[in-house]
């Protein structure tokens, strides 16, 4: 007797039905697969894609096998394309969809056998809700303990312990009972490096396996990683270290760290006028810039941009940095002094030309 064989007076329906549910079922489990938390995002998503395309197509054969016409509708079952085997579950508790050759049908929405829970449970971390619980603190007290044992151990450069330690001081402040955020921009402030060196303590500390990059938001400032604490909290498949930046112009100036600061100079009416009328553009805040850079010295301060404020008192705007210590006064002078030079100069006219062309 062949399925193929129209005289045979077998009714193919059954078989049609379990092997389209359990079609069904596997894809609905290459989304439990996607949402694991040892899955990289990038495979996350690819996984969730596939198999959404594979139970968007699924999903009304089934219901249409079954005669259930509410069961395909994309709100009646879109659930499994997020949630795997426990939306499917519950879908086919609701339209009665059941394998006909096991009647008593279970989709075992238990995602893994007990032993695997809990082995999983041991090497990952506790989601944010359950911040406050005793797993959470055993956890930060055995990262606490083995990294602090491998700082005192290991042959560590001293840059890699200065930002390894800067990590560990802010674990309690972190999303997560193993993670840490830090800020690209300042991180080399921090901890009192150079940026290229701080990128070379970043690169030794995840070679060492002591840290593990979390995220790639390579547009954002934080740069969130995971402590680690050998043998119980790695991931399977870590992200790559990718090529971090760290720092940015003028965090230190003399060697020192940096504030940043706006002043306002002031300068007489028929200037600011005179610089209006030349409709004040890019090329000559860009040479006016320069030219305080040049008065101020790199040693002094960092000029970031400069405009024109046309409103009640016109003035020149100046950003800088410059470090703590430096008088906001004596800044504001000296920019006012380099600033009435340099417009003094683009006032002077050139020889054989009328002041007032």
């Amino acid at each position: 007797m062949s399925i193929f064989d129209p005289t045979s007076g077998w009714n193919p329906l059954p078989w049609l039905q379990e092997k389209t549910l359990r079609a069904l079922e596997e894809a609905a489990r290459l989304v439990d697969l996607a949402n694991e938390k040892d899955t990289a995002p990038w495979y996350a998503k690819e996984l969730k894609r596939r198999a959404g395309a594979l139970i968007g197509r699924l999903a009304p054969v089934v219901s249409l096998l079954h005669q259930v016409e509410d069961a395909a509708s994309h709100d009646e079952w879109g659930a499994i394309r997020e949630r795997g085997t426990f939306a499917l579950a519950a879908w086919c508790k609701k339209h009665d969809v059941q394998d006909p050759a096991q009647r008593a049908f279970d989709l075992l929405a238990k995602e893994h056998e007990d032993g695997e829970a809990e082995a999983k449970a041991e090497r990952h971390a506790p989601e944010r809700d359950d911040l406050d619980d005793l797993r959470t603190l055993d956890l930060r007290c055995t990262i606490y303990g083995s990294l602090t044992r491998r700082l005192l151990h290991e042959d560590l450069p001293e840059a890699a312990r200065r930002m390894l330690l800067w990590a560990l001081s802010h674990l309690t402040l972190g999303d997560g009972p193993d993670v840490v955020s830090l800020s690209r921009r300042f991180l080399p402030t921090d901890i009192d490096l150079d940026p290229e060196t701080t990128a070379a303590a970043y690169r030794c500390l995840i070679e060492r396996g002591l840290i593990e990059r979390v995220d790639d938001d390579a547009d954002g400032d934080a740069l969130r990683l995971r402590l680690i604490a050998e043998g119980f909290n790695e991931s399977k498949q870590p992200l790559p270290p990718g090529e971090v930046t760290f720092g940015f112009p003028g965090a230190r100036v003399g060697g020192k760290p940096t504030l940043g600061n706006e002043l306002r100079v002031a300068l007489p009416a028929a200037y600011l006028k005179t610089l209006l009328r030349w409709r004040f553009g890019d090329d000559d805040r860009k040479a006016l810039g320069a030219a305080l850079q040049a008065h101020l010295g790199p040693q002094r301060a960092f000029v970031e941009a400069i405009a024109i404020d046309d409103g009640g008192e016109p003035a020149v705007l100046v950003r800088l940095r410059y470090s703590w210590d430096e008088d906001d006064r004596d800044m504001t002078r000296a920019l006012h002094e380099a600033t009435l030079a340099w417009v003094r100069a683009r006032l002077a006219p050139s020889k054989g030309t009328s002041p007032t062309q």
